[in-house]
């Protein structure tokens, strides 16, 4: 993980997510981590630091931004319209993809039956 990029990351998310300097910084490491590792375990996240700070250490850190840090569900479309940039008119669709976390399901709520949905935003 390059701490260029890092820094880079945190400038582009701080008028976007509505966290203190420090958690923005794990959540940031948390992102790039994922990207470098290719895995979201969080030992391997951990690892992927650049710091003199232990793997041990660095991994309690990002159990605990999981265990305290509760982000809004929308935090992210800020970020995705600035990058984006803002034509008009939006069209958001969803597909019927099933999404499972264990198993429980956690679909989105489409009005129609087997099918997606499309509105104008």
């Amino acid at each position: 993980m390059n701490i260029r990029a890092l820094a880079d990351l945190q400038k582009t998310l701080t008028p976007h997510v509505p966290l203190g300097k420090s958690r923005l910084e794990t959540l940031c490491m948390i992102l790039l981590g994922m990207i470098s590792a290719r895995t979201v375990n969080l030992t391997h996240i951990a690892s992927e630091r650049p710091s003199r700070a232990m793997v041990a250490s660095t991994y309690r850190r990002l159990q605990r931004f999981f265990q305290h840090v509760c982000l809004p569900e929308d935090w992210s479309v800020g970020i995705v319209i600035s990058l984006l940039g803002n034509p008009r008119p939006w069209h958001l669709c969803l597909d019927r993809t099933n999404w499972k976390i264990g198993k429980t399901d956690v679909n989105p709520d489409n009005s129609r039956e087997g099918g997606g949905g499309c509105v104008t935003v």
